[in-house]
């Protein structure tokens, strides 16, 4: 099995090398590919990453997406070992679907990854993230989102829910092809929502994975825009007759 990761930068280069640093310091080897969605960044390449500097703007779901099919245009994977080549399917590849504003904490790859692969099915990790974001408790709605004081009373066991956050979606890439990535309709705001539900359509479940953690610098790269994360709600209702988004990732 291989993991393919695929992060999508908004200019922020400093916050990507983050990322990559927290992937290369967790595996021996992983194929790591950057999208920049159109904003300026840094000429020097990455060592060991392919990057690709897109000239057209056009929002989360359609930079994943596209950096995706990217990614996989590359594929079978031919990987020296040390004395055979071994030729990766799609079969046997897991995709990381990653903000450039995420670091991944010791054993979260491996947890996610393995999860992933033993239930097939789309998972997202514990969200390490701003308090300020948070209720007094330390923990919001949605049983990703936890600030950094109170990790040690999270709830270890997995939880079974409609969607998890974009910010870091793991799954086999099978599952991403059926699905057919992102939904265009959604520049960023509440396209993991519809993907949540778009693979329930198809028979697959959605969980939370709580023994892997990620730090999540939310909105550092991005920022927020209520008009538009209410626009992208009322799309969401719109679609999804019935079910009104709550934050819980249970409706």
């Amino acid at each position: 099995m291989i993991d393919l990761f695929c992060i999508a930068e908004y200019g922020h280069r400093e916050s990507t090398l983050r990322v990559i640093d927290s992937i290369a310091s967790q595996k021996t080897w992983s194929p790591v590919f950057v999208g920049n969605d159109a904003h300026p960044s840094p000429p020097a390449p990455i060592p060991g990453v392919t990057v690709f500097d897109y000239d057209l703007n056009v929002g989360y779901s359609g930079n994943m997406n596209r950096l995706v099919r990217d990614a996989m245009s590359s594929y079978p994977l031919s990987i020296i070992g040390s004395e055979r080549q071994r030729i990766y399917t799609t079969e046997e590849t897991v995709l990381f679907c990653c903000n450039d504003d995420i670091e991944f904490l010791p054993g979260s790859i491996a947890e996610l990854s393995r999860f992933a692969r033993d239930n097939f099915c789309v998972v997202g990790p514990t969200l390490v993230t701003p308090g300020s974001l948070l209720n007094p408790s330390g923990f919001g709605d949605h049983p990703q989102f936890v600030r950094e004081d109170a990790l040690s009373l999270r709830w270890m066991d997995p939880e079974k829910l409609t969607m998890v956050c974009g910010a870091c979606l793991v799954m086999p890439m099978e599952i991403w092809n059926a699905v057919g990535g992102f939904d265009l309709d959604y520049r960023i705001y509440f396209n993991d929502d519809q993907l949540g539900m778009d693979a329930a359509s198809l028979g697959y479940s959605v969980f939370v994975d709580p023994r892997a953690v990620v730090r999540h610098h939310a909105g550092l790269t991005m920022g927020f825009s209520q008009k538009a994360i209410e626009e992208a709600r009322q799309l969401f209702i719109s679609k999804n007759p019935g079910r009104t988004p709550d934050g819980t990732g249970r409706y």
